[in-house]
């Protein structure tokens, strides 16, 4: 069967679909694994569990890196490859499976903004989208809460970072003891900078993550197909309604 056929084929995963319109549109995903051992050393061994733990070995004992990184990622032509998703990982708990690492958590944060691209009386207008899961005993993920935010602000590039920190704002008490992970599609060059709290979530301030929080980077693109990809598609999308919504309210006409 020529390729051009097979495209138009219903796809043998059996969702009734044409082969070009489900799994032909999936891009093979690369899983990697980045590491900062803190010092140059020389890792000789690796043992990897069927469940994907990664423990380095050097001469036979465990060595535990001072930094380490899921990335799913997808080639890309004559570009470099796109990164979906970058993870920070538990340095003493390394894994290829991105549902364990998640599943470490006690919570799950998805958190979207949309910004308006022009002002009205000087100010930009966003609108944040959050939604909350807690996981349960590392085999459930329950959705427990949804929030809807909009604010203004004169510098349109710190719509991202407001919704951030209200977000951090609102369940920093709460869960002052849970570890969390709060997924975003913004930001990616400097997500680990973030994580390691050499930087600030707003430049030039003192706010900077609290310890038991960490940011996960997710793009929102639909063909994705991670947990984490689609559920920031949907905040995406919810924050692009309602941002609509309010700029016909505010009289700013479309985006």
């Amino acid at each position: 069967m020529g390729q051009g056929s097979k495209r138009n084929q219903l796809c043998s995963c059996g969702s009734r679909k044409k082969y070009k319109n489900c799994c032909g549109e999936v891009k093979p995903r690369n899983v990697s694994l980045t590491v900062d051992m803190g010092e140059p050393v020389a890792i000789n061994g690796l043992q990897m569990s069927r469940e994907g733990q990664i423990k380095f070995l050097v001469d036979g004992n465990e060595r535990v890196p001072t930094y380490a990184n899921l990335i799913l990622a997808h080639e890309r032509k004559n570009k470099e490859p796109k990164q979906t998703v970058r993870l920070k990982q538990n340095n003493n708990n390394l894994s290829l499976n991105l549902v364990q690492i998640l599943f470490d958590n006690n919570f799950l944060y998805i958190i979207d903004t949309n910004t308006t691209k022009e002002n009205i009386d000087g100010y930009y207008f966003s609108v944040t989208i959050v939604l909350e899961y807690q996981i349960e005993k590392k085999i459930e993920l329950l959705m427990t809460n949804s929030w809807m935010r909009s604010f203004k602000h004169k510098d349109r590039h710190i719509g991202e970072k407001i919704g951030w920190i209200e977000l951090i704002k609102m369940i920093v008490n709460d869960h002052s003891e849970q570890k969390i992970s709060i997924v975003t599609d913004h930001d990616l060059g400097n997500i680990d900078k973030y994580n390691s709290r050499e930087l600030p979530l707003i430049e030039n301030t003192h706010l900077f993550l609290p310890p038991n929080i960490k940011l996960v980077y997710a793009s929102a693109d639909k063909k994705n197909d991670s947990i984490v990809n689609q559920l920031i598609s949907i905040c995406d999308k919810e924050a692009s309604k309602k941002l609509n919504e309010l700029v016909k309210v505010v009289g700013l006409g479309g985006l």
